[in-house]
């Protein structure tokens, strides 16, 4: 009989975890799940992780972080994300978004195989639009 130490068992999310899309690149429903917000090693920006789960497909129920920065350069992805998030309204100079907001919307997300700055494979997501 197996000693109870020596036993490990696993969520579905974590046997998904860690998967990386093997279709071709296309549209898939993305739900945001949470919001992290890190201030970037160089101390000029901040980083915010979101998980983000797939809601269809190959990615249904597979669960993964994307990244975003806001250095000039990289607001654009932070733009089509709150632009989607935001039902494909434009949005308001000067205004506040709120990142927790987000949290448990379902938008589209182009996801292809990217690489992370290791060079690991990930789902990479450089895209967005709302959920029709």
């Amino acid at each position: 009989m197996a000693d109870e130490a020596t036993l490990i068992t696993f969520t579905e999310e974590d046997v998904k975890s860690g998967y990386i899309l093997q279709g071709s690149p296309d549209w898939f429903d993305l739900k945001t799940l949470e919001v992290r917000k890190v201030p970037a090693r160089s101390g000029n920006s901040i980083n915010y992780f979101l998980k983000v789960r797939g809601e269809e497909g190959e990615l249904k129920d597979v669960v993964w972080t994307v990244m975003f920065n806001t250095s000039d350069g990289f607001k654009d992805a932070i733009k089509r994300y709150f632009v989607a998030c935001n039902g494909g309204a434009d949005l308001t100079p000067g205004k506040a978004y709120d990142w927790q907001s987000t949290i448990g919307l379902t938008i589209r997300g182009y996801v292809q195989r990217g690489s992370d700055q290791n060079g690991a494979p990930i789902n990479s997501v450089p895209d967005f639009r709302p959920k029709q």
